[in-house]
């Protein structure tokens, strides 16, 4: 599952996350080159992570919904596994 920092920065991501992101991917400004969910996440973790989903296209957000859906039991608060992410969103990239 892929965005763009494009897309981010149109939903006014917090600065710190901002600036995190940006720093570990070596840029300075935004732009559209794809970015893959699972490299936010190793990058800044599984709370952005989560809030750059909003960022996702809705096609293809939605088209993912199943495999998310079955699994968000597993992000709880109790039992918040950064991996399940990873897994869900390395299956969807491997869609034809």
């Amino acid at each position: 599952m892929k965005t763009t920092l494009n897309e981010i920065k149109k939903h006014k991501p917090c600065s710190r996350g901002w600036r995190k992101l940006l720093r570990n991917l070596g840029k300075t400004q935004a732009d559209g080159e794809p970015l893959k969910i699972t490299t936010i996440l190793d990058s800044n973790g599984l709370k952005d992570a989560l809030w750059c989903l909003r960022a996702v296209d809705e096609r293809v957000l939605l088209s993912s919904l199943v495999p998310i859906y079955t699994t968000f039991h597993l992000f709880s608060a109790r039992r918040r596994n950064p991996d399940l992410l990873r897994i869900v969103c390395t299956e969807i990239e491997q869609r034809p």
